[in-house]
């Protein structure tokens, strides 16, 4: 059999020009995918890198904010741990520490204040500090007070004063007040420090007292009867007033003690310290102790009248007192010779003239037997007047 076919004729060029395109176009393909890949590659490690540097980052962050908060704490830790402290010291302290605003109201009261004043600080706070101060002494404070809120330099801040004080019964009581100023913001506060100088003042006057009086008869000693003629010679020559001076003596004094002992004669000095006192009462008689056994007593405004009775009376008072005396060779008690003198003081004249007048009669007084006065007017003329023993 005779086979048919079809012959179909295939240019060689063409097909492989076909073929080449193909090609082309895959590789095109496959090229751009790669470049797409590569870009997109790129962005990824730079995605990467920019995540890595942000975490990097963040955690610096982080661990300069944990720092930060970690000083933070210290900080707040010391300055809790400082105001207790300052605390504890404020409640401790025995001085009353008051705090208030520029106005003067209360704004801390520390235990030791409430103490002082009798006040709790819930019931104090927010008062005017004012109402801690005598009525005598609330002028004075209220000008500083102005003077301090309208320019700052009143003088209060730094100032220590003593003023009286009044406590929350009524009762007032003598205080030193020291002021200073703080400005802990915009704002200027007041910190006063309060002491009760009750028993200072106490010392104080005792002290004075000690060094005003005689320690064994607990009269006045030499040192306040000198300060005494002073003032009242000086008083007497401005009114032209007459001053009298009468000097004292114990007779045969040194026997006694040396009969009986020096407590003995200590104890007689006491007794007629005592008649002196109870006998010179006027204001401004002054009965002092001058030396051993010698005394003196100050009588302003008083002639050389009225000054001889009173020496005559005094030796008279002595004498009843009936203290045996074993040494007197004049009597079997003890007993006092007495001068007293009296004048007007003169411009150029001194207080020592009247001592001296004074003492020259005492002598006198024992020159003539003892237990006597002998009187010495300067003001018109010498008189004696003589009693007890003649």
């Amino acid at each position: 059999q005779l086979g048919l076919g079809v012959a179909t004729e295939i240019n060689a060029d063409e097909a492989y020009h076909a073929y080449r395109e193909i090609r082309l176009l895959v590789l095109s393909v496959l090229g751009l995918t790669v470049l797409l890949l590569a870009s997109l590659l790129v962005r990824l490690t730079r995605s990467r890198e920019k995540a890595v540097g942000l975490a990097e980052n963040a955690t610096l962050v982080s661990n300069q904010l944990q720092k930060e908060i970690s000083v933070r704490r210290k900080v707040e830790n010391v300055l809790r741990e400082s105001d207790e402290y300052i605390r504890a010291i404020v409640n401790s302290v025995l001085e009353g520490i008051i705090t208030t605003d520029e106005s003067g109201k209360i704004e801390t009261f520390n235990p030791a204040a409430e103490k002082i004043f009798g006040y709790k600080d819930s019931e104090i706070t927010g008062t005017d500090f004012r109402i801690l101060v005598a009525d005598t002494h609330q002028g004075l404070l209220e000008k500083r007070f102005e003077r301090y809120r309208a320019s700052g330099t009143s003088g209060l801040p730094g100032s220590s004063l003593e003023l009286k004080g009044r406590r929350k019964k009524g009762t007032v009581f003598p205080m030193e007040l020291s002021i200073s100023e703080m400005r802990p913001g915009v704002t200027r506060k007041l910190t006063m420090i309060v002491r009760d100088i009750t028993k200072h003042k106490r010392l104080e006057k005792k002290l004075r007292q000690l060094s005003s009086l005689d320690g064994l008869t607990g009269i006045a000693n030499r040192r306040t009867f000198d300060r005494a003629l002073d003032l009242e010679w000086q008083r007497a020559s401005r009114n032209a007033d007459p001053l009298s001076l009468i000097m004292l003596d114990i007779d045969f004094f040194k026997d006694y003690n040396d009969s009986l002992g020096h407590q003995a004669g200590d104890d007689t000095l006491k007794k007629i310290a005592g008649t002196l006192r109870i006998l010179f009462k006027r204001p401004g008689d002054l009965s002092a102790r001058y030396g051993g056994e010698e005394f003196v007593v100050l009588l302003p405004q008083t002639g050389p009248g009225g000054a001889g009775l009173l020496a005559d009376r005094l030796r008279s008072e002595v004498e009843m007192l009936g203290i045996v005396h074993p040494g007197s060779h004049i009597s079997k008690v003890v007993t006092i010779s007495l001068g007293v003198a009296s004048l007007v003081p003169k411009r150029g004249s001194r207080p020592e003239e009247l001592v001296s007048e004074a003492d020259k009669a005492l002598y006198q007084a024992k020159d003539e037997g003892r237990n006597r006065v002998v009187k010495k007017d300067l003001i018109e003329h010498t008189v004696e007047l003589k009693s007890g023993a003649e």
